[in-house]
């Protein structure tokens, strides 16, 4: 007997199921993204944790612990010419990294859920246990970049926090999934997959030229004039699109330094 037909989710021929068809493969592939930075990035704080714990635990005394970030420095350098993340400032923060948090059972656990640079300033910036459990948990929740990081600590958001002055909650969007790689996203995970970063700079920088160029094409001014550039205030230059536009200097200087 053979088996009955069933029929098919989706039936190409029929409009919009392709579309509908691609856009959860879309969403799959960013979903699979995001899970695979995730993986990246603990296992890198893991090993940047393990290696500040065998330093520690095989370092004699405090005095000698530049020396031994330099010669580990040096020789892991030798051995993995492809990744940075082994300079001497970072090999000793990786051992401060250890002995910030291995008596600290509340945030302990939560350093591998942003990335490595975020961890960095908040070693470096933040005073105490609750300080730093505050921004990793904000940083994880409303992914926030290394420069959103700085940003917030500069302004004292945790301060605020305890006085409730903050509105992260009507200002953010933590459904927003290209924010949430921000959190686990970092310079070092190239690295450490020995990709380079010039690997996902040349990406983001087609990327962007592709939506500049098409968002000049869409606006008003594409076909203005000098005259009209001037009636306006904002500054006329011919560029290589096949129309001319309208920009202030900085703008124009921004999205072409070679003016």
């Amino acid at each position: 007997m053979k088996p009955a037909n069933k029929t098919p989710k989706y039936s190409l021929g029929k409009p919009g199921n392709y579309l509908r068809l691609l856009s959860e493969i879309k969403q799959r592939i960013r979903s699979t993204q995001y899970e695979a930075l995730k993986t990246v990035n603990k296992e890198l704080v893991g090993l940047y944790w393990d290696i500040g714990r065998m330093i520690v635990e095989r370092q004699v005394d405090a005095e000698h612990g530049s020396a031994i970030a330099e010669q580990l420095s040096n020789d892991l350098r030798a051995e993995f010419p492809g990744i940075s993340g082994f300079s001497r400032r970072n090999v000793f923060y990786m051992r401060e990294f250890y002995l910030l948090y291995r008596d600290d059972e509340r945030v302990q656990p939560l350093v591998a859920q942003i990335g490595w640079s975020h961890n960095l300033v908040i070693l470096q910036r933040c005073k105490d246990s609750l300080e730093r459990e505050f921004y990793i948990l904000m940083t994880r929740k409303f992914g926030w970049s290394k420069n959103v990081l700085i940003h917030q600590i500069d302004n004292q958001s945790y301060e605020k926090s305890l006085l409730g002055q903050t509105n992260f909650d009507q200002s953010l969007t933590p459904e927003l999934r290209a924010q949430a790689k921000l959190a686990v996203k970092d310079e070092y995970n190239f690295d450490f997959l020995e990709m380079g970063e010039e690997h996902s700079e040349r990406e983001l920088e087609r990327a962007l030229i592709g939506r500049i160029e098409n968002f000049l094409r869409a606006m008003p001014w594409a076909g203005c004039s000098p005259s009209w550039a001037a009636s306006t205030g904002l500054r006329w230059m011919a560029r290589n699109f096949s129309s001319t536009c309208c920009f202030s200097t900085a703008v124009c200087v921004a999205l072409w330094p070679s003016i």
